[in-house]
């Protein structure tokens, strides 16, 4: 990161148009300084010599086409997080790459200052929040190891159950997890200065009692018992527990024998694991909100095209499995350009967001969705919804939008903004298909420009 505290962001981009765009997005609100690079080679080079924080990938390169271009930058960037640029909406290439490391995959016709500002933080956050729990597994690995180490050794020794050697002692309290020593009875032998602070209680008084009494878990006196199963033949056991108190840990615990190879006790360790726990959850809520992000539309906040286009296919499969008949409604804002270029951009943007919202408002059954087509263009996909209902809640939508009474002195259609809207209505089966749906409602969607506009449209596959 830069002495300034600035991110320093890697774009690697051919397109002078795209890179001064991403420039002009990142660069205004002073958390980003941006170093362009318009070839893979170049962007190599800048690796190697600067010092970046995240990086910003086009796909589409003079010297470097496809995955492959990732898959280099990915080898040389030393563990920097990677935010894939594209023009292509292809899923199957998002994921693939966001499985191969990419933190995220945007498509440039979709993003805002604030999306890809939240898209960088969320991957530096993520990429910072994978780190700690890396190296959490790590710690856990190698004290699991050091644990197995002196399990190994006290057997090499064949020490009792007192186990009254020097050594072992100094291991138990030089060890930074808690660990004890437990006869077949459930009797405490030996107990490490860690565990004492864990209990809060002195050693001594803990000695001679009974691990259930002392430490309570949702395993004490149950066939999962550590104990119960080293008995039973199991040579290691490794658990995860909680405390009383919610505390979380991993319970590792071997067998003691005696000379003649019987059990005749166990020492067990105990590592905390709830940073680590509290990590996951963070990752998991972080993960959560980076997909809510990748599926709603900057602008209206309701749904986007690339969730339409999941939830359109997913539906299609219920419904046809169900027989059972789904609408899907189309609409546009009538001679929307003409509004911006009255009111401006921003007075636009306002307008898309009321209209959004009296969308979503009237779709509000559980299994509706209304989204953001594309420009001034909505969708709304209704399931288990008759042609006599779809057309009956277009309407509803129609008037609700033209009572907003949001002025458009520009309008050819009425003073105030209204909105055309068509329907297509179909039984998913055989020989239909989600295209034909959508190119149904599209055609509807043209008649009711064609008839005059501000008004609804359907046709039945």
């Amino acid at each position: 990161m830069s002495t300034d505290n600035k991110i320093d962001v890697l774009l690697i981009e051919d397109s002078p148009i795209d890179a001064l765009l991403v420039q002009r997005l990142l660069t205004n609100n002073g958390t980003f300084d941006v170093e362009t690079a318009g070839h893979l080679a170049a962007g190599l080079e800048l690796l190697e010599n600067r010092s970046s924080d995240i990086i910003l990938l086009d796909l589409t390169l003079p010297d470097s086409v496809g995955a492959d271009t990732f898959k280099t930058v990915h080898e040389n960037a030393a563990g920097l997080p990677i935010i894939i640029l594209s023009n292509e909406d292809d899923e199957s290439l998002a994921i693939q790459l966001m499985k191969d490391g990419a933190q995220d995959y945007l498509l440039k016709g979709h993003i805002n200052k604030n999306i890809l500002s939240r898209a960088l933080l969320f991957a530096l956050e993520r990429k910072k929040t994978e780190e700690e729990l890396r190296n959490a597994y790590q710690e856990l690995a190698t004290t699991n190891e050091r644990l197995e180490k002196v399990i190994e050794k006290s057997n090499q020794m064949a020490v009792n159950a007192q186990m009254t050697s020097i050594e072992l002692n100094q291991i138990f309290n030089t060890s930074p997890d808690g660990m004890w020593v437990l006869d077949t009875d459930y009797n405490i032998l030996r107990i490490n200065d860690a565990f004492e602070i864990l209990l809060g209680k002195d050693k001594q008084v803990l000695l001679g009692k009974r691990c259930y009494e002392t430490f309570k878990s949702s395993v004490c006196k149950s066939p999962q018992c550590p104990m119960v199963l080293l008995q039973s033949g199991k040579k290691r056991v490794e658990i995860d527990i909680q405390r009383d108190d919610g505390t979380e840990f991993i319970l590792t615990s071997t067998p003691i024998r005696g000379w003649t190879g019987e059990v005749s006790g166990i020492i067990s360790n105990f590592k905390d694991i709830t940073r680590r726990k509290e990590i996951e959850q963070e990752l998991r809520e972080a993960n959560q909100k980076l997909k809510d992000l990748s599926l709603s539309d900057g602008l209206t906040q309701i749904s986007n095209r690339r969730r339409f286009d999941e939830c359109l296919a997913y539906e299609w499969k219920r419904l046809s499995r169900e027989r059972n008949t789904m609408a899907l409604i189309l609409c546009d804002l009538d001679y929307f350009k003409l509004y911006n270029d009255t009111y401006g951009h921003q007075a636009g943007d306002d307008c898309l967001k009321a209209v959004a919202q009296t969308i979503r408002k009237n779709a509000k059954r559980p299994a509706d969705l209304a989204a953001r087509y594309g420009g001034e263009e909505f969708a709304i996909i209704l399931p288990h919804m008759s042609a006599e209902g779809a057309f009956h809640l277009a309407e509803v939508i129609r008037n609700e939008i033209r009572n907003l009474q949001i002025i458009h002195a520009s309008s050819l259609v009425d003073r105030f903004v209204t909105i055309s809207l068509g329907i297509s209505c179909v039984v998913p089966r055989k020989g239909k298909s989600i295209e034909g749906m959508v190119a149904a409602a599209d055609k509807a969607l043209y008649e009711a420009k064609e008839k005059g506009r501000n008004c609804v449209v359907m046709k039945e596959m």
